[in-house]
């Protein structure tokens, strides 16, 4: 805590300090003219800082010390890294065109197959995704969907929150990043558990429902097939609108909160806890809200491809990051036709669970050490 007295000019006193405001003196130290070197400065910059901040430290401490064999092993270093992040970041965009041109390579085998064969094709008017049986109205349906974004809204901005800081469970410095990916998986988990008996309660005057309702079959495996043509179809479609969304927005609306983890983290448990989330956890519940039950109910209001474009929109406005709304509507109309499709709940949350795999294991690569 510092105590300052005076105006602008005047000089704090910390009377406890930090490991932070510890290291801020040594680099400010080191950076000064004359250079004034902190005693510790070397064990406290390499525990403070990491990756190209650390080794510039170091390099700024090592210089007017005169320590040409440490500043040589820092230079191979920083060199090995350097190559290290080169492959990685060559990994992920080979990845990533490889996608893309196997998706250009499937829309142009789709479109001849539209020309040429077009009873074959799944974008023929007679292979149109036909509508479910809706019994209810449109007001339980959006009644649903609001008790839905309500609850959510609810747990995760306000009674998790209150909850976790009463029980002195904030994270701090001092938490693991098992302790911090939990803080990521339960929460969530929290939030979108209520729901399952939201579904359950306002669906029960309709029960038994009709035999397409919230499939899950295994068995055949042609789900299998939707999910992957679809992933792959999606690749080049997202990649082009998330370019023309980041020139428009010129990257403004939000980051990513799983970043810090898998970028400082070395903990696998810690990773695979955050694949969990994005990969299992979140395809569940999302495919199960807004393509299982709100895709199918808006056939009832208006005809399937509408239906398919107001549920994809909805589905990116719920992720609530401006950035990437256009990108997210996209992938969730790829993820409706899929699901209208196939008629299997497997089909879209196979997708969504690739598709978010594929984030993750980029921001692995970009990040890993």
């Amino acid at each position: 805590v510092a105590s300052c007295q005076g105006n602008f000019d005047s000089i704090c006193i910390e009377t406890t300090p930090t490991r932070w405001s510890i290291t801020a003196r040594i680099l400010q130290g080191l950076w000064s003219q004359p250079v004034a070197i902190l005693p510790e400065a070397e064990t406290q910059i390499r525990q403070a800082l990491d990756g190209w901040f650390r080794d510039r430290a170091l390099k700024q401490l090592f210089v007017p010390q005169q320590r040409d064999e440490s500043l040589l092993e820092l230079r191979n270093q920083t060199q090995v890294a350097a190559e290290s992040g080169f492959i990685r970041l060559a990994i992920t965009s080979s990845v990533s065109i490889i996608g893309g041109l196997l998706g250009i390579i499937a829309w142009f085998l789709l479109g001849v197959q539209r020309i040429f064969f077009p009873d074959k094709s799944p974008f023929s008017p007679k292979s149109t995704p036909r509508k479910w049986p809706v019994n209810w109205t449109g007001e339980t349906t959006w009644e649903v969907m609001i008790l839905w974004i309500s609850s959510f809204i609810v747990i995760s901005q306000v009674i998790l929150p209150i909850a976790l800081q009463q029980l002195g469970l904030l994270p701090n410095s001092n938490w693991n990043y098992r302790d911090r990916a939990m803080l990521v998986l339960l929460p969530y988990l929290l939030s979108m558990a209520p729901m399952l008996p939201i579904l359950g309660f306002s669906l029960k005057p309709f029960i038994p429902l009709a035999k397409p309702w919230f499939r899950f079959e295994i068995s055949p495996l042609g789900w299998m097939r939707w999910g992957i043509l679809g992933y792959v179809l999606a690749i080049p479609l997202v990649a082009i609108i998330s370019f023309l969304s980041q020139k428009l927005l010129q990257g403004q609306g939000g980051g990513n909160a799983l970043l810090p983890i898998l970028v400082e983290s070395q903990d696998g448990v810690a990773k695979f806890i955050l694949w969990v989330t994005v990969a299992i956890a979140a395809p569940f519940f999302e495919e199960l809200l807004f393509r299982g039950f709100l895709l199918p109910s808006l056939t009832k209001l208006t005809s399937v491809w509408p239906a398919i474009a107001i549920s994809g929109f909805l589905f990116a406005l719920a992720h609530l990051n401006l950035s990437d709304i256009l990108p997210l509507t996209i992938l969730g109309m790829v993820l409706g036709f899929v699901y209208m499709r196939s008629g299997n709940l497997l089909a879209p949350m196979l997708l969504h669970g690739l598709w978010n795999s594929g984030s993750f294991l980029a921001l692995l690569a970009l990040g890993g050490k």
